[in-house]
């Protein structure tokens, strides 16, 4: 995972064989490693472990972007389903939900991404060090949202 910067938001891009997750899917987004996202205090890590559902996902998934704009989910959200087992972690069935229209299958993706558990918690360690030196940014939406403003 790569520190990067996106206007005012910090976050966490997460890298696979070097490559961001934008670039293998062609979507821009942000991820949900970012410091908007620990505003709660619930480190989303948690969700990358097995250990923690994610509103934006629901149970058994992962999200992976969001809208780097207003990060809401009707915006879209890519996720992927998680299995962590003793060996290993896989992502699979990569999806951009956006709740109101089917569930768009992302075929230009693997079916399924593995990764070594124990390179994965060595990265999701380091990943938490690097999160915790974050801005907590606050993003209040661009007044132009707000037309009765």
């Amino acid at each position: 995972m790569v520190h990067t910067s996106h206007g005012e938001v910090h976050q966490l891009d997460i890298v696979i064989d070097g490559v961001p997750i934008q670039t293998l899917t062609g979507r821009e987004g942000a991820t949900i490693l970012s410091g908007f996202w620990l505003r709660g205090g619930r480190s989303p890590l948690d969700v990358f472990r097995g250990r923690a559902v994610d509103d934006l996902a629901g149970p058994g998934r992962v999200p992976l972007l969001v809208c780097q704009e207003c990060a809401d989910p009707e915006c879209g959200v890519l996720t992927a389903a998680l299995q962590v087992d003793a060996g290993e972690v896989t992502w699979s069935d990569f999806r951009w939900v956006t709740g109101y229209d089917d569930d768009i299958v992302l075929d230009e993706l693997p079916s399924a991404m593995r990764f070594d558990r124990k390179s994965d918690e060595r990265e999701l360690d380091h990943a938490e060090i690097s999160l915790a030196a974050l801005p907590r940014e606050v993003r209040r939406p661009p007044r132009r949202w707000w037309s009765w403003r």
